[in-house]
């Protein structure tokens, strides 16, 4: 329409230039079809403005739980071996067990001497518990027998001081006196039945029963006091007994708490996998004595993606080896921050690159799940030369169909692919000037 307009327009120079009386006609038709020009030219530009647009941005292929590094504890030791069956490509063990590391047998011998202990402690744990069975027991009679001399004495001592004699002694005292008294009395009535021996005889026997007496009420109190001492040191007695016996039995609870460390030590010269908690994972000694780490074990859900350590180098701070679930895939593009306002949840997306086979080549279809609301400096290099350098973008999370299995499948094979993502049907919203972006090469 335009070309038409502007032959007419130069013809009718031609004729004005022949014919010069007809400039000023000329002239204002020339403003008019100038003026008409632009009315056109304004509305393709709304026309064009109310037409739907694509984006174009970068992206990169990843499983959708992330890349997950394996990485030691223990910086400068050895890599031992890797499990049989970690490849990469293959899917890594179910229990867990990646590898070990040069520790482990050191730890394994000290976890089976610490149990050799353990059965040795317990023999004789159970023939001292024993021992100290008998020697609490044997303490405990001590105690209740000079429990009961003391009550005795203190039963005795409260007669004395009530100014009672203590029975029998007084009994005997009574006896030999009646009878030096009788003979006394015979011997002065008929001094030829009683001789001056038997007389002595019985008053040297009232005299001992009067100092056996006396002797008894001296004596008291100190015994008293020793039987309080004995029934002391006889509770002294039964509670070391009992300390003994209690003692025996935490030389062995000892000996289970060195055996739980030296488990959870030899875990860590375990690499473990990412579902595993090494604290509370346990070896079994049936394990370890049938081989750890041997071929032919049940498949994880996680796939070996790259080995970066060999046996026999050392472990640093590096990662060992990188695992990933690719039973479900992502594509994380990262969006011009001014495109970003233009992409909504659930919008369709495409992704291409030439590294697809033939029967993606037009694409591996997704959906945006999440939109980061983070602005930052991209991670992925645009290889277009006449791309800006101080780009800000936005980090889109792509899920790809997980009905799908093929396009899965497909992003499984290339994880870490850079890709061209391009949102579909994003329209403008109204009065906006953002011109459509470019597609970038990835």
């Amino acid at each position: 329409m335009n070309a038409t307009v502007h032959l007419e327009t130069t013809n009718m120079l031609l004729l004005a230039y022949k014919n010069f009386r007809l400039l000023p006609l000329l002239l204002v038709a020339f403003c008019l079809v100038v003026a008409g020009c632009r009315q056109s030219d304004l509305q393709e530009n709304e026309a064009s403005e109310n037409q739907t647009r694509n984006i174009f941005a970068l992206g990169r292929l990843e499983p959708a739980g992330g890349i997950i590094s394996i990485s030691a504890g223990i910086p400068g030791e050895r890599l031992k071996q890797f499990d049989p069956d970690v490849q990469e490509g293959a899917l890594a063990p179910k229990d867990g067990i990646l590898g070990l590391l040069g520790s482990y047998d050191l730890r394994s011998r000290e976890l089976d001497a610490l149990q050799t202990q353990l059965a040795l402690a317990k023999k004789q744990a159970e023939r001292r518990q024993s021992l100290a069975g008998v020697q609490v027991l044997q303490a405990q009679a001590t105690w209740k027998e000079a429990v009961a001399k003391k009550k005795q004495l203190q039963a005795r001592s409260a007669e004395v001081q009530q100014g009672e004699q203590p029975g029998v002694l007084i009994e005997a005292l009574a006896i030999a006196k009646a009878e030096y008294d009788s003979l006394e009395r015979l011997s002065e009535t008929d001094p030829e039945l009683v001789t001056p021996h038997q007389l002595r005889r019985q008053r040297n026997a009232r005299d001992r029963a009067a100092s056996d007496l006396n002797v008894a009420i001296a004596s008291h109190g100190p015994a008293l006091q020793a039987a309080t001492l004995a029934v002391e040191a006889a509770k002294q007695s039964w509670v070391l007994a009992q300390t003994n016996e209690r003692d025996v039995i935490d030389e062995t609870e000892a000996l289970v708490k060195q055996i739980a460390v030296a488990k959870q030590a030899l875990a860590q010269s375990v690499l473990w996998g990412p579902d595993v908690d090494p604290s509370t994972f346990e070896i079994t000694d049936e394990v370890r004595q049938s081989g750890i780490c041997q071929p032919g074990g049940e498949a994880g859900k996680y796939t070996v993606l790259k080995i970066l350590l060999r046996a026999g180098e050392s472990v640093t701070g590096m990662p060992i080896m990188q695992l990933g679930n690719l039973k479900q895939m992502v594509c994380v593009a990262e969006v011009y921050f001014a495109d970003a306002k233009n992409i909504r949840p659930n919008q369709s997306v495409t992704i291409t690159s030439h590294a697809f086979d033939s029967k993606f080549a037009a694409g591996i279809p997704g959906t945006v799940e999440s939109i980061s609301s983070m602005v930052a400096s991209p991670g992925l290099s645009n290889r277009n030369p006449l791309a800006p350098v101080d780009r800000s973008v936005v980090e889109v999370r792509i899920l790809i169909d997980p009905n799908n299995q093929d396009a899965i499948d497909q992003a499984a094979k290339r994880v870490g692919l850079q890709v061209t993502v391009r949102f579909d049907e994003s329209t403008e919203p109204p009065n906006s000037k953002t011109t459509s972006s470019e597609s970038p090469e990835p």
